[in-house]
């Protein structure tokens, strides 16, 4: 399966999303939300979840270090008015 930019952005949303509420829309609405056939998106996901290995928390620390190198990538036009945003 290839994973272009959009796919994976796709991919990883639908993914965060059924990770983080109990509640998720199905599959089929995620699909349809992305443009994507249902089971291209079940590819991806299956796919992107080998890859992580089936791992999708990552832990304050780790999150910080990442938000840093996405601030520092934007330039000053893009750090937030606070950049004090932190995990809880």
């Amino acid at each position: 399966v290839k994973l272009r930019s959009q796919r994976l952005l796709a991919c990883s949303l639908t993914l965060a999303a059924k990770f983080h509420d109990d509640d998720c829309s199905g599959s089929h609405h995620y699909a349809k939300v992305c443009g994507l056939p249902l089971r291209e998106l079940a590819e991806l996901e299956a796919s992107l979840l080998r890859l992580l290995g089936f791992c999708l928390f990552i832990g304050a620390e780790e999150f910080d270090t990442y938000r840093q190198i996405l601030i520092r990538a934007g330039g000053p036009w893009h750090r937030p008015a606070s950049s004090k945003l932190r995990l809880a």
